[in-house]
């Protein structure tokens, strides 16, 4: 049995969403809290290096963490990424 804590949909959209870059490709994947105010970390990684109008991706569920309150708030809010081990790819 899937855990109800993934199928948890009360919000929409995205609650924190941030670009990484790896290499020279500042757009190598996106990673995200979904939906928004919830439990679920993923990352979206892109299947070709077109133009930004024509870019495709690939959703990659990550974690799903914790339990939404009775309001069906999870316990995310936010993601940020940026080279924090200084090795010139960025981490979240």
């Amino acid at each position: 049995m899937v855990s109800k804590k993934i199928f948890h949909r009360q919000y929409t959209g995205s609650g924190g969403i941030d670009a990484e870059r790896v290499g020279n490709d500042p757009l190598a994947y996106m990673a995200a809290i979904e939906p928004f105010h919830d439990n679920v970390i993923s990352v979206y990684v892109k299947s070709t290096k077109n133009s930004l109008k024509t870019i495709q991706g690939k959703r990659y569920i990550l974690d799903v963490y914790g339990y939404p309150n009775e309001n069906g708030e999870g316990p995310a809010h936010y993601i940020v990424c940026g080279d924090f081990d200084k090795d010139g790819d960025d981490e979240f």
